[in-house]
């Protein structure tokens, strides 16, 4: 007969003393497991992807990767993750990559719960129900010790949520009553969870549904069944929904990203994926068990089953339930082992395995009747033996602390261990190159190099904010999670195609070395289609080309059939701005630095300008505010042919204000603004047959550097607290001496208190204020300066003079002109009293 063993009513009515120490015992499990957590912290750049979503559904667009016009794709693969960042956001304004971690670090939690109770509710023979506590202990000290236990319960992705709800139908299934209305609807209703949680929990809800059927066929055998046995099936309709809500929105019946991820078979790769989990995890100590275990079986259960006369009896059976739950964690590791290879990130898709492996091998030990001394050095050597490679692995490459411009980097350890063991630390050696060669497994501590990387790359999401969606701004990219968070309103063409329709379908050359879920890149002309016009310089600068694109030219490049080609886009660079396309902007670009983010509008060589040079130059004359606008010579030399005008953020008005003067202002939108200052650039090449004349001619002459042409002056009449706005006008006539600025003062001819002179207003700063230094600009430039000099409330009515001049900011020292004077007196204002 088959020996069954019950549980200790210590553990189905615990006393206050098991109670207690249960307790205790999963309250330092918590504390380990925040340790662990905290310790291997990190966000994954694909973590983004999911908050892209989210910040798209915050802005009004709905769950998809760009704003309208581009077609709505799902490369988010976890609907629950999304949705459930989403209502935190709403309900607590907390942010996805502030949220997603502690949420993850719950889920891991419920986990953890769940494996204590499995230890508790587990049958054991009399010889292991007496250390039942000890082996919890022992399970929980491997499980918290265990690297990809502890790296998934953080990273932003949904991993822990999804193992937590794996954990739970596994719990369900195999330690709750079988066969009842409330084991089955435990079932659906965690099945439910897991396909919301991704998409190859289809495999968990067809599973429940052959418990179902098998459930209800019993009772129909039995006379038991009853109709409203039925709505335990409904929380399936959720599903149904889901997949009709996903089919109507994007057209497809599972999520883009397994399109773009999906290939071929890469069994050749599972299996060194496998491979190398087993040896890093010593995981041959559970594969022992579970052989010798399978031997016994075969043996003990043969004359069992030959006397298994009724058919129905085994399928009915306890052991034919259990097999479909065990059988579909077993499949669920198949798939990703023999079908996808394994995955891009460190043992992820095992990750939920984990605990089931440490919860099983006591299982193992029990049924194949270890006494108690010889399961607890068992279960003890398993776990010491899982803990050299790992955690050496995890002291080398954490003291990689930033991320290199070669990424995905092999680092060996077998150099670290004794001679007598280093063949078998070189195999794990030789298997993780071959690995991360090909992109599978890469470890965590690179993803999470990456992410910083990203972070310091790309500009903060609040400068992001402040391009305008309504102008189609497009960028090109291959790493898009943290861009695609901090870019929130730029479309980004995805070149791996995790969120881009075509690109996710454009065929794949097998015989060339395949790169898990990078194998796919955008058919040829494809990307330069959309005109993708935005570029980032260090994370300050956003560089916004102007482009004829639009929504219409947006939705036919989308529904262009594209011819199929071999890996065209791998190495097409899509910036507006090279050094051949246009010099003198892409050296003004690399080589100065404003001290606040810089927005740049640039309208490429072969693009005609949204607002001709002409008109440009006049709306910037009539501007009051600051800023410059530096004209290339009349003969200019190669690559200085670009104008340039620039906006600095102080006193400058609205955009509203603005767009009518300046129409291309429009790439850039106040609506989310953050309140950081921020200035505007312009470039375009100049229209040779325009110059800038000013309303009244002045000559002067600094030493050969800087001429003064004139200036514009529209009213020579003030009140007190008025500003006034001057033009001035400059032409370089040799390199500039570093160190200069430029001053404006107004001097009367009463004493003023607070500067201590007859000094009543001055405007000091460099022309450009530092957005083009005057060190860079080309001889024989036409500088065009805006001066705004606020006139005091208590400025006596008189009549007072305009100077002008350069000095060196560090010394004090002005220049001189060639004249030998200091500076320029350009004309006198009068002050009018406040009538």
């Amino acid at each position: 007969m088959t020996k069954r063993w019950r549980f200790s009513r210590a553990y189905r009515q615990p006393d206050g003393f098991h109670l207690a120490a249960v307790l205790l015992i999963f309250s330092l499990a918590g504390l380990g497991l925040y340790w662990g957590w905290r310790t291997l912290w990190f966000l994954t750049d694909d973590a983004y992807i999911a908050f892209r979503y989210v910040s798209n559904s915050q802005l009004g667009f709905g769950y998809t990767w760009n704003p309208p016009p581009f077609r709505p794709v799902e490369g988010y693969t976890s609907f629950l993750w999304v949705a459930l960042l989403d209502g935190i956001w709403r309900l607590t304004g907390v942010e996805p990559p502030v949220a997603a971690n502690a949420v993850a670090f719950v889920f891991a939690l419920g986990t953890t719960a769940l494996g204590v109770a499995m230890l508790l509710l587990m049958p054991l023979r009399p010889a292991l129900q007496k250390i039942r506590l000890p082996l919890l202990v022992l399970v929980l000290l491997a499980v918290l010790s265990n690297r990809t236990y502890l790296a998934w319960a953080s990273s932003g992705l949904e991993t822990a949520m999804f193992n937590f709800f794996v954990t739970a139908w596994v719990f369900c299934g195999l330690f709750l009553p079988q066969k009842t209305m409330r084991w089955l609807l435990l079932l659906v209703v965690t099945a439910v969870f897991i396909i919301l949680s991704r998409p190859d929990g289809l495999l968990f809800v067809a599973a429940t549904l052959i418990l179902a059927l098998l459930t209800f066929a019993e009772q129909v055998k039995d006379k038991r069944f009853q109709a409203r046995a039925l709505l335990t099936l409904t929380p399936l309709l959720i599903v149904v929904v889901h997949f009709l809500w996903r089919k109507q929105k994007y057209g497809e019946w599972l999520p883009n990203t397994y399109a773009a991820k999906y290939v071929a078979a890469w069994p050749e790769s599972g299996l060194r994926y496998l491979f190398s989990f087993v040896v890093e995890y010593a995981l041959w100590f559970w594969l022992i068990l579970a052989i010798l275990f399978l031997f016994q079986a075969l043996r003990t259960r043969r004359a069992h089953w030959q006397a298994v006369a009724d058919v129905k009896t085994f399928i009915f059976s306890r052991f034919v339930i259990d097999s479909v739950i065990v059988g579909t964690v077993l499949a669920h590791f198949a798939y990703y082992t023999l079908i996808i290879g394994g995955d891009h990130f460190e043992y992820r898709v095992y990750s939920q395995l984990v605990l089931l492996i440490f919860v099983s091998a006591v299982w193992l030990l029990n049924r194949l009747e270890f006494h108690a001394v010889g399961a607890l050095v068992y279960l003890g050597l398993f776990i010491l033996a899982s803990w050299p490679i790992p955690w050496v692995h995890w002291q080398e490459t954490n003291r990689v602390h930033q991320q290199d411009e070669e990424f995905f980097i092999h680092i060996p350890i077998a150099h670290r261990f004794p001679v007598w063991i280093r063949p078998y630390m070189q195999t794990f050696d030789d298997v993780q190159a071959w690995l991360i060669d090909h992109e599978v497994g890469v470890r965590v501590q690179e993803h999470a190099l990456f992410h910083v990387y990203q972070l310091q790359l790309f500009p903060a999401r609040e400068l992001g904010l402040r391009l305008d969606e309504d102008t189609y701004p497009i960028i090109v990219s291959g790493g898009v999670g943290v861009p695609g968070w901090v870019l929130p309103t730029t479309a980004i063409i995805d070149t791996h195609g995790l969120n881009d329709y075509v690109i996710a379908r454009n065929p794949v050359v097998l015989d060339e070395e395949r790169r898990m879920a990078h194998d796919r890149y955008p058919p040829a002309g494809y990307v330069d289609c959309f005109e993708p016009g935005l570029q980032l310089v260090g994370d300050e600068k956003i560089v916004v080309a102007h482009q004829n694109v639009d929504a219409a030219q947006i939705k036919r490049c989308e529904r262009i059939s594209w011819p199929p080609s071999e890996g065209d886009g791998k190495s097409t660079s899509y910036l507006p701005i090279t050094p051949d396309s246009a010099p003198a902007v892409h050296d003004y670009l690399w080589n100065n630095w404003p001290a606040d983010p810089l927005y740049f509008y640039f309208v490429p060589p072969d693009e005609t300008s949204p607002q001709p040079v002409g008109a440009l130059i006049a709306a910037f004359v009539a501007y009051e505010g600051l800023g410059c606008l530096v004209l290339p010579p009349h003969q200019p030399a190669a690559g200085n042919e670009f104008l340039f005008a620039f906006f600095p953020d102080a006193g400058r008005p609205s955009l509203a204000g603005l767009l009518d003067d300046f129409p291309w202002m429009d790439f850039v939108a106040e609506e989310w603004d953050a309140g950081r200052p921020y200035h505007l650039g312009y470039a375009a090449l100049m229209a040779p047959a325009i110059e800038a004349q000013p309303q009244f001619s002045q000559a002067a002459d600094w030493g050969g550097q800087i001429q003064l042409r004139g200036y514009d002056l529209h009213t020579a009449v003030f009140q007190p607290g008025q500003t006034i706005h001057l033009t001035l006008y400059y032409q370089t006539g040799g390199a500039v001496d570093a160190g200069l600025t430029t001053y404006t003062h107004l001097v009367g001819t009463a004493f003023n208190p607070a500067s201590g002179g007859p000094l009543w207003g001055q405007d000091d700063g460099e022309p450009c204020r530092s957005l083009y230094p005057m060190t860079a600009w080309p001889v024989g430039s036409t500088v065009i300066h805006k001066v705004a000099i606020p006139i005091p409330a208590d400025a006596p009515p008189g009549v007072y003079q305009l100077n002008t001049g350069f000095y060196n900011w560090q010394t004090g020292v002005r220049l001189p002109l060639t004249d030998g004077a200091e500076g320029v007196s350009l004309t006198t204002i009068e002050v009018a009293p406040v009538e």
